[in-house]
C-alpha cells in the first residue's frame, strides 16, 4: 500500500502519490489565460511566480465541464512546477502498490480511482501544448 492524495472531480475519483506533492494552495486566485485549452484552468501566484494549473479530468477526456477550483496540488514538472486543480480539498488515503500503466492515469483499485502518474501527466501536457 502507498499513501496518496485523493480527490473527486465531477463524480470521478483521482489520486496522486503523496511523495509527488510539494505543496498545496487553498482557494487559489486563478487568472484565465485567453486562447488556452479548457484543461488549462489558468495560472496562480506561487511565491511570485506563475503556476500553470491543469484539470486532470478535462485533460484525460473524462470530464467535459470543469468544476470550481478550491485547492491546487503543486507537483514538480520538468525543472518547474505544475498545479493540479481540485474541486474539493484532497484527502489522504492508501491505495495498492503496483506498476502504473496507461497515459497519465489508470484505474488503480476497485472503486475506479484514477491514479495520476506524474511523469506521464507532464508528458501529456507537453504533447497537448505542441512540445
Amino acid at each position: 500500500m502507498r499513501p496518496v492524495f485523493a480527490w473527486d472531480d465531477a463524480a470521478r475519483a483521482f489520486a496522486i502519490d503523496r511523495r509527488c506533492v510539494v505543496d498545496t494552495i487553498d482557494h487559489p486566485q486563478l487568472v484565465h489565460v485567453p486562447g488556452t485549452p479548457p484543461w488549462l484552468r489558468g495560472v496562480c501566484n506561487r511565491y511570485g511566480r506563475a503556476l500553470a494549473v491543469v484539470d486532470c479530468g478535462v485533460l484525460g477526456g473524462l470530464v467535459e465541464t470543469p468544476s470550481a477550483v478550491r485547492q491546487v496540488l503543486v507537483v514538480p514538472a520538468a525543472g518547474a512546477e505544475l498545479g493540479l486543480a481540485l474541486a474539493e480539498p484532497a484527502r489522504e488515503r492508501l491505495v495498492p502498490s503496483g506498476d502504473p500503466e496507461g497515459c497519465f492515469d489508470r484505474a488503480d483499485d476497485d472503486d475506479g480511482t484514477r491514479l495520476v502518474v506524474l511523469d506521464r501527466l507532464v508528458r501529456r501536457v507537453a504533447e497537448e501544448l505542441g512540445g
